[in-house]
């Protein structure tokens, strides 16, 4: 017999509904609050509940079909989830449950918007060339029932990996899953966003390797025989012993250590600061909130850097900020002039945005 999987259930209304299809055996429901345990429990004893999501998975369990709408974080600490800022608890939950479909089962959440234009971590799950899954549908009207502060949408998921593969948004736009990096709830942005990922330009090649991480210089550190603690001395103004610049997030501080990148021509871009200030170095090493790009020289430095302090390419990275934060989806942006990028009509939108 099919196999239900409800994640929380605090008024009991999704067990009142799914007995109307389902056998209360076949229902299974994770709450972590006694109360909604309790109110379940009066509706049928029989349904399945449970506090802990992994027991499902050492039992081997898989369902046809899993809804839920759960918590963003953990706000007494109960249950078996704790949510972070880089790992949040409906996230946590949301790759646990993926775990627990069936093949070809349905799994319908409502989560923050983060699953579909939040950080590569969320979206290249159901988005882009290595998706993992069908994303069928997406709905941001869904905000309009949940008053929770953050931007949230319901949206459907199949376990299956087809080509081809489309997802319907709640607005009547439908989308290519594989050349869809993501989905906002403006259609224009969204468009904008599409022309500049899928474009046949050289990409931009930002990262964070070899940057400035203090475990990695305290190993350093350690194997030279020396102190430790400098990795993380870092002051405001260089002396005789703090020679070396680092940027971090945009603000130049310098450290004891001579790390790796010095004489390689980099262009520095912060992650966090707004307004952007973008430079071309080939002295200052950069802390992991700062991305860089080496270049070949200072000329190559300056033409990207002239490329990104473009208003307009400002304004479509913007686009794709998460918790104010440039996200490394930008080494998917095109190392070109944005005018040679857009369309016409795209460039007239985002000078009005801009005016």
């Amino acid at each position: 017999m099919p196999k239900l999987l409800i994640i929380g259930d605090p008024k009991g209304t999704h067990s009142m509904t799914a007995l109307r299809t389902y056998a209360p055996e076949d229902i299974w429901i994770w709450e972590n609050d006694s109360r909604h345990i309790y109110t379940i429990n009066q509706i049928d004893g029989r349904i399945n509940v449970i506090t802990v999501i992994e027991e499902l998975i050492e039992k081997g369990m898989k369902f046809d079909v899993i809804i839920g709408n759960p918590p963003y974080q953990s706000g007494n600490g109960s249950g078996s989830y704790r949510g972070s800022a880089t790992n949040p608890l409906w996230w946590q939950i949301t790759k646990t449950c993926l775990n627990l479909l069936k093949k070809d089962g349905i799994l319908s959440f409502i989560t923050p918007t983060n699953i579909v234009n939040g950080g590569d971590t969320f979206t290249k799950v159901f988005l882009g060339p290595e998706r993992k899954y069908d994303l069928n549908k997406v709905d941001f009207a869904a905000a309009d029932s949940f008053k929770v502060g953050i931007p949230i949408c319901r949206w459907v998921v199949t376990n299956k990996l087809t080509q081809n593969n489309n997802v319907v948004i709640n607005d009547g736009r439908v989308l290519d899953t594989s050349t869809t990096l993501k989905i906002t709830n403006d259609s224009v942005v969204d468009d904008i966003l599409n022309t500049v990922f899928n474009c046949d330009n050289q990409k931009l090649v930002f990262n964070t390797e070899n940057r400035y991480d203090h475990q990695t210089i305290q190993k350093y550190l350690k194997k030279q025989n020396l102190p430790s603690e400098w990795a993380k001395d870092l002051t405001m103004t260089p002396d005789d012993d703090h020679k070396y610049p680092v940027n971090v997030n945009g603000k130049i501080k310098y450290s004891r250590v001579k790390w790796k990148n010095t004489g390689t021509w980099r262009v520095f871009y912060p992650q966090m600061q707004n307004p952007t200030q973008i430079t071309v170095d080939d002295v200052a090493e950069a802390a992991p909130s700062t991305f860089t790009m080496v270049v070949n020289s200072k000329e190559e430095g300056d033409r990207i850097k002239a490329i990104l302090d473009d208003p307009r390419y400002q304004w479509v990275i913007e686009q794709t900020r998460v918790s104010g934060r440039v996200t490394n989806v930008i080494s998917k942006f095109p190392n070109a002039p944005i005018e040679e990028v857009l369309t016409a009509d795209q460039l007239s939108y985002i000078q009005s945005q801009l005016s």
